[in-house]
């Protein structure tokens, strides 16, 4: 585990476009707004997107690696465990409230250094992460080797077409056991996981710069158009939100 920093110590996060953090577990949970870029963080359990724009907090404990994409610039905190109990244990990905935002820019800065005004601020941001509203942004893995199987393929190749009872034929199942098997390991039915896929690539190519047509063809897309309608039905927004300004 590396080294834990101190309870509610600031968290500043600046890396370059593809800098690569090996898998590593922190004894506090982390809570940060990403100001630019977006972090694609993996761990056993799946794959989370994490951008610009979102609060994402990781849970003290968890073994996870990371991925920036596009110049990444996040302000958080440090939260002790013992502060943790009734956060989410698994990593998460919260809309952006303006109370939430202007916590962690506050306690990240370090703006505050009266002890009590700080707690009170905790206090207030422990509430709101507890409260916030999810994105869903992530990419539960199965945990059965075969399902396993489609997962990774769909994740290497996230402009897969293949049609349903050709993944089935891969995994050695029938079509009706890959949709039962599936939904009942990830909670989602393999379409609607393609689907994320496709959006969490596009959001990190986004990130990257990437023109939304030329993150729509990449993506197999027949059109910026049909992209664009997949990707609100995700987000609720329009990729150009998530687009870096180059």
């Amino acid at each position: 585990m590396a080294p834990s920093p101190t309870d509610a110590e600031p968290l500043r996060l600046r890396h370059e476009d593809g800098h690569r953090t090996p898998e590593h577990a922190h004894e506090s949970g982390q809570a940060f707004l990403v100001a630019a870029g977006a972090l694609l963080l993996t761990t056993a359990a799946g794959t989370w997107a994490m951008p610009a724009g979102h609060v994402a907090w990781i849970p003290p404990g968890l073994r996870h690696a990371t991925v920036s994409h596009g110049p990444l610039d996040a302000v958080g905190v440090y939260l002790a465990p013992s502060r943790c109990g009734h956060l989410p244990d698994r990593p998460a990905l919260l809309r952006r409230g303006a109370l939430l935002a202007a916590a962690l820019e506050r306690l990240g800065n370090g703006a505050d250094g009266d002890a009590g005004r700080r707690e009170r601020l905790l206090a207030v941001l422990l509430d709101e992460i507890a409260t916030a509203e999810r994105d869903a942004l992530d990419l539960p893995l199965p945990r059965s080797p075969r399902l396993l199987r489609v997962a990774r393929a769909l994740m290497d190749d996230p402009a897969e077409r293949r049609p349903l009872d050709a993944l089935a034929r891969d995994a050695a199942l029938s079509r009706r056991s890959l949709t039962r098997l599936f939904r009942q390991e990830t909670g989602l039915s393999v379409g609607q996981w393609r689907l994320r896929r496709r959006v969490v690539a596009a959001i990190t190519l986004l990130a990257e710069g990437r023109s939304v047509t030329d993150t729509a063809l990449t993506l197999g897309y027949d059109s910026a158009g049909a992209f664009a309608q997949s990707f609100r039905n995700v987000t609720g927004a329009a990729p150009s939100a998530y687009r870096r300004t180059i």
